[in-house]
This record gives C-alpha cells, structure tokens and sequence, in this order.
C-alpha cells in the first residue's frame, strides 16, 4: 500500500513526455499519403560540373564577405582599444594586435576569391571563372 501511495504522486518528467513525442510525430507524419503527381524524391542541386563550379564559387563568395565583414569588425575593435588605451603599452599592443588580425581576414578573404582561377590556371583550362566567382563591388 505504501508504494502505490508512493508511485501515485509521482510526477513525470518532461523528458519522458518527449521522448514519447519523439516516438509517435514521426509515424504519424508517414500516415498522410502523397497526392498524385507529386514526386517525393528531391532533385540534386548538383548535376553538372557547371553546378559544381557556381556551387564552389557561391561558397567562396560567402567566405570573402564574411571575411570582409570579420575585418571591418576587427578593425573597428581595434580602433576602440587604441582609443581607449590611453598610452598603455600592453593596450596598445592588443590593439596592433587585433589590427594583424583584421589585415589577415583581407588577404584570406582576396585569396579565397583568387583561388578558382588559380585552380583553373594549374588545370590548364583556358576558361576563367572572373565572371562567375568575382564578387560584386
């Protein structure tokens, strides 16, 4: 008797009622049938070597303008440190510091748009991708 009253109050832990959820949303999603006509395999975004090209080049645009931004970031960062070191020599050097690191971020970010024709150079193709990897300024 001691145990039922024991067990009876119990409360049930969230992680439990999740897991349960876990174990029946997905089975009842495959319960809705397909309507016709609708094919419920995904094409691949990559089909040709030409969709391979645009997808490198889109990935290394990306990379550029994050590397972009990361700089100005820094930059800004270490103009507020050079501002605020008020001739400390150990703030001072932080913010040279963080300065590299902002002039790194642009060489990365120039190499990484250089690099497909780089690439295509090495190949010997005399094809260059300026047209499809130059970011637009």
């Amino acid at each position: 008797m001691e145990l039922a009253k024991k067990w009876r109050y119990r409360r049930i832990d969230p992680a439990y009622i999740l897991a349960l959820l876990g174990l029946v949303i997905p089975s009842l999603a495959g319960a809705f049938a397909t309507p016709p006509g609708i094919s419920t395999t995904p094409t691949p975004p990559i089909n040709t070597t030409g969709d391979l090209t645009r997808f490198l080049c889109t990935l290394l645009l990306w990379v550029f303008w994050a590397l972009i931004v990361l700089a100005v970031l820094f930059a800004l960062i270490a103009a507020y440190r050079y501002v605020t070191s008020s001739g400390e020599p150990e703030k001072r050097s932080k913010a040279n510091k963080t300065l590299l690191y902002a002039a790194i971020a642009v060489a990365v970010a120039i190499i990484a748009v250089g690099v497909p024709d780089l690439i295509s150079s090495f190949l010997g193709n005399s094809q260059s991708f300026a047209g499809v990897c130059a970011p637009a300024f």
